[in-house]
């Protein structure tokens, strides 16, 4: 297991309380880690086997698209 880390993903967003949060949105900044299986990648060497970075930034962009009071 290897441990990734995605760090000072910066997004705009609509998360708040406030009607001024949920109209104008704000500026977000996060870290996101967790840890992966990378034996398969490293053992063979192929691109196909290994994380697809582009892919975990969309699930987060996905994640903030959804708009919350909060987001604790």
């Amino acid at each position: 297991m290897v441990r990734i880390e995605l760090n000072g993903i910066s997004m705009h967003a609509y998360h708040g309380v406030h009607q001024i949060e949920k109209d104008q949105g704000g500026e977000f900044r996060l870290d996101v880690s967790f840890d992966y299986d990378a034996s398969e990648a490293i053992e063979s060497d192929a691109i196909d086997k290994a994380l697809d970075y582009e892919k975990v930034f969309r699930i987060v962009q996905a994640c903030m698209t959804e708009r919350k009071d909060l987001i604790e």
